[in-house]
């Protein structure tokens, strides 16, 4: 069996918590539910003079295929604050 190279990364996340975990979405999901490309919202997140939310998951494989996994309610709250700039 292959241990992950990032096991004390994945055995905090996965440590037994109390209660249901949140949902995550993925920033695909993020950028369709505020009407932009994961383009867009990247150049956005990049540009950002708030602190963008930094991925609670970020899931690889040898393809170089990526998904990274956002906190919605984070990302909710930093949205309406780079909405909100003028």
């Amino acid at each position: 069996m292959a241990f992950s190279k990032r096991m004390h990364i994945d055995s905090e996340f996965f440590k037994q918590r109390p209660g249901k975990r949140p949902p995550l979405r993925t920033f695909t999901e993020m950028a369709e539910e505020f009407g932009l490309s994961a383009k867009q919202l990247s150049a956005h997140m990049k540009n950002s003079t708030a602190e963008a939310p930094s991925a609670k998951i970020v899931s690889k494989n040898q393809l170089t295929h990526t998904n990274s996994y956002y906190d919605p309610q984070e990302m909710r709250a930093w949205w309406s604050l780079e909405k909100g700039k003028p």
